[in-house]
């Protein structure tokens, strides 16, 4: 077996470890299936914070990898997140890096 050479390659030899670090539940906001009850307000404050822990999950995996490529598309699945985290807050597009 052939030992990694940066992060990029150990997520390529190991990818189990990365799809662990793809569950967004925590025990503060534990996935929950859908019921079918929901309010329109709890379906959106989940969508909110799945959306926040998508956000963060994206930051730390473009901090892992050092392929230049791979840091745009991650900017860019970032910020289509910000997008989302705008129209469920009713807050204008996203200019900086606040969210």
């Amino acid at each position: 077996m052939h030992s990694p050479v940066n992060s990029d390659d150990y997520f390529r030899i190991h990818p189990e470890v990365m799809t662990d670090l793809t569950v967004f539940a925590s025990k503060r906001y534990p996935l929950r299936k859908p019921t079918g009850c929901e309010s329109p307000s709890e379906i959106v404050k989940d969508a909110f914070i799945n959306t926040k822990a998508a956000i963060t999950f994206f930051r730390g995996l473009k901090d892992f990898t050092e392929d230049q490529e791979a840091k745009v598309i991650i900017e860019q699945i970032i910020t289509e997140e910000k997008r989302y985290m705008c129209k469920l807050t009713g807050s204008p597009s996203p200019t900086g890096n606040s969210l």
